[in-house]
């Protein structure tokens, strides 16, 4: 078995998969650019931490720094939204 072929199967495919939600949040956020759309809808995929704020970054082509503001607003507003009920 040759471990760096194994490796860069396994590589590949968490490109392909982060590609693929990133293109799934793309679509949500291009819909109507509506933060609080996209917000719920990370949320309702369990997108958390470093996760999200990948998507966030790559979707709305923003730095690294303000896609870890931008997160941290949405778990405000997700910790709000939960208090609520």
């Amino acid at each position: 078995m040759d471990l760096r072929s194994t490796h860069r199967d396994q590589d590949e495919n968490c490109a392909c998969r982060w590609c693929e939600m990133v293109a799934e949040a793309r679509s949500v956020w291009e819909g109507n650019h509506d933060h609080d759309e996209f917000r719920r809808y990370l949320r309702s995929r369990d997108w958390h931490g470093v996760q999200a704020i990948k998507v966030i970054y790559r979707v709305h082509g923003i730095r690294l720094k303000d896609a870890v503001d931008r997160y941290d607003e949405y778990a405000r507003q997700n910790a709000a939204e939960t208090a609520e009920t």
